[in-house]
């Protein structure tokens, strides 16, 4: 239950941000990138325990995975 709130919360934090963003990596389809994007999603909500703390974690799964952070108009 909690990791479910606490993935619950994550999704809430990261669409109520005024700054939006996307994942960018050459060559990537859409289809990895969402595979990739629910692996790290996963990851960070077994391991924060607050919201900072999952956005952090799932910005260095995605970076290690060869992504850039693009911020999006």
């Amino acid at each position: 239950m909690r990791r479910l709130l606490l993935a619950s919360s994550l999704c809430i934090v990261i669409a109520a941000c005024a700054t939006r963003y996307e994942w960018v990596k050459p060559e990537m389809t859409s289809s990895t990138r969402d595979a990739d994007l629910t692996a790290c999603s996963s990851q960070a909500s077994h391991l924060a325990v607050e919201d900072s703390m999952a956005i952090s974690i799932m910005d260095r799964c995605m970076a290690s995975r060869g992504y850039d952070k693009k911020v999006t108009e």
